[in-house]
């Protein structure tokens, strides 16, 4: 009964300590993230990618406000979210972008 105990106290530190190196830093920069949302703001993601453009500028601001207040944690999530949002905008503004007629 001893041996079970002690088995579930390392089980339940070993997955605690997993669970502690799961907050990770951000791999995208600021400067990165703001060049896709340009991207996407000139190849017409507005016109053609209206919630996903809107979404990526509200995280981006959102990102650069917790930055500003020294909560790193809660700017590096909202700025993976704002790239996310940007790369996807980009992408669908020229999926979506209209055919010219001749």
């Amino acid at each position: 009964m001893l041996i079970l105990r002690n088995t579930f106290i390392v089980l339940g530190l070993a997955i605690l300590m997993g669970c502690s190196a799961l907050d990770i830093e951000s791999t995208v920069s600021p400067e990165e993230t703001k060049e896709l949302f340009n991207s996407a703001k000139h190849a017409g993601a507005a016109m053609n990618s209206p919630y996903e453009f809107y979404c990526a500028e509200i995280y981006l601001k959102q990102a650069e406000m917790e930055y500003k207040r020294n909560n790193n944690t809660a700017g590096d999530y909202y700025l993976e979210k704002a790239h996310a949002k940007s790369a996807l905008a980009y992408q669908n503004a020229k999926k979506f972008k209209k055919i010219e007629l001749k």
